[in-house]
């Protein structure tokens, strides 16, 4: 019996306690610190997927701002292009508004003509006279002789005056031969006909306007 008790107390002592706690326990410890969770299928996968997407973003983004540029660059070019045509400089509704020229002055009579032209040969007396009285006048300014700078002043008056007299006849004369509602008047065509006589006149006659100054007079 007492054999039978140690055995027991064997089995019951040691062996059981040491096959649950080294065995049993020990084993589920070991199987619990040995199990690892695995890594999350697909994480890597993920972010890779991410930045080749965010790299196409940025690419079609960089397309649009290159093409939207280059079409902007284009309309600016045409618009300055656009400017220096002529038809933005003067518009079409302007040209074809265009006034037309005046029709030629009216013909003259060839009396006129004629008459001019013979003041113009005579002029020459006058014309000589008229220097030579104004050279008189200035010499006697200078002696102090007034009144004979001023007769003699006179006189060159008169003959420059006679040219420009018998000029003015012309030019009446001119006027008296105009149609109606002429877009020209008679100074006009008379220097359209008569431009190298006129520019004759106007040469003989160039100390008249300084005699009067002189003289203090409007004649």
């Amino acid at each position: 019996m007492a054999y039978s008790r140690s055995r027991r107390g064997g089995r019951g002592g040691g062996g059981r306690r040491s096959s649950r706690g080294g065995g049993g326990r020990g084993g589920r410890g070991g199987g619990r610190g040995g199990r690892r969770r695995p890594p999350p299928r697909g994480g890597g996968t993920n972010a890779t997927a991410m930045g080749v997407a965010l790299i196409l973003l940025v690419g079609v983004i960089a397309i649009i701002v290159i093409t939207s540029g280059g079409k902007k660059k284009k309309r600016k070019t045409e618009y300055v292009s656009d400017e220096i045509t002529a038809d933005t400089v003067i518009p079409k509704e302007e040209k074809s508004e265009k006034k037309p020229d005046r029709p030629p002055p009216p013909d003259i009579s060839p009396e006129i003509i004629e008459a001019a032209k013979g003041i113009v040969r005579d002029l020459k007396e006058d014309k000589d006279a008229a220097d030579a009285l104004y050279d008189e006048a200035m010499k006697a300014k200078e002696k102090g002789d007034l009144e004979t700078w001023k007769d003699k002043l006179n006189e060159a008056k008169s003959h420059l005056l006679n040219i420009l007299d018998k000029w003015n006849e012309i030019i009446g004369d001119i006027g008296g031969e105009l149609p109606m509602n002429c877009p020209y008047n008679e100074e006009e065509v008379a220097n359209y006909h008569l431009g190298k006589e006129g520019q004759k006149i106007s040469n003989a006659l160039e100390k008249l306007a300084y005699i009067k100054k002189q003289l203090g007079v409007s004649r």
